[in-house]
């Protein structure tokens, strides 16, 4: 029946351009029993032997009056190669909801140091989990989460 029917439609252009920079735009459409909620979404992302970045923009749920209603939703994420065994990385999602009048946002930080012989230790801050799709990851776009106040000291061994 037309009661349970959902409809999900999605374009996007990507592009690549010279010195590693790619992006993309879209347009995205649910249509389901409560309605119909277009958005749309950007991203741009950058990287080479030194860092990479990615930034990312969505408009989700469009003139939606239902659970968060319309969203907007940007975060960001950046990875530093410091030297040849220590990297840097964070990353943050906020989430802006119209039709609460609310904002939330979460981040994750993290320090890696590859010691040597297949071990590495990670310093980590926050929960990685909640934004690791960045603008279209549930954990954060449907759900008011704020960063999580965990540190973590993590020794891996690979073998």
């Amino acid at each position: 029946s037309d009661y349970f029917k959902t409809i999900y439609d999605y374009a996007e252009l990507y592009a690549e351009f010279l010195k590693g920079v790619k992006g993309k735009v879209g347009y995205e459409s649910l249509k389901n029993r409560y309605g119909s909620f277009p958005g749309v979404f950007s991203e741009i992302s950058c990287e080479n032997r030194y860092a990479f970045a990615r930034i990312a923009a969505r408009l989700k749920d469009k003139n939606s009056e239902s659970n968060y209603g319309e969203r907007f939703i940007y975060g960001g994420e950046l990875r530093l190669n410091l030297t040849d065994r220590l990297q840097a990385y964070w990353r943050l999602v906020n989430v802006q909801s119209n039709f609460l009048n609310k904002n939330w946002a979460t981040a994750f930080y993290q320090l890696r140091y590859n010691i040597g012989w297949d071990l590495e230790t990670y310093l980590e801050y926050g929960d990685g989990w909640a934004t690791d799709n960045l603008a279209w990851d549930t954990d954060i776009t449907d759900t008011e989460r704020d960063t999580t106040d965990v540190i973590k000291l993590i020794m891996k061994l690979s073998f």
